[in-house]
């Protein structure tokens, strides 16, 4: 599980095998929803696989990202 966040909102929650190529993945198109927040802080937790879903919709739930509001997918 990863998050990445500004100085004022998280901004994505997501999941997956590989934080470093989906983080490297969601940074790299600069006209993206996401880099249009400015991201700036990134946290990360290990969790089963089994629970990714229910954690991520959990947190999602919880933390309200933005772009995971508009559909920028789970990863």
């Amino acid at each position: 599980m990863y998050g990445i966040s500004n100085a004022r909102e998280w901004i994505y929650i997501g999941h997956a095998s590989n934080i470093q190529l989906a983080l490297l993945d969601c940074l790299q198109d600069a006209g993206s929803a996401l880099m249009k927040k400015a991201p700036g802080g990134f946290v990360f937790e290990v969790c089963d696989e089994s629970r990714w879903v229910s954690r991520q919709d959990r947190l999602v739930f919880e933390y309200e990202p933005a772009c995971n509001r508009h559909s920028f997918g789970a990863r």
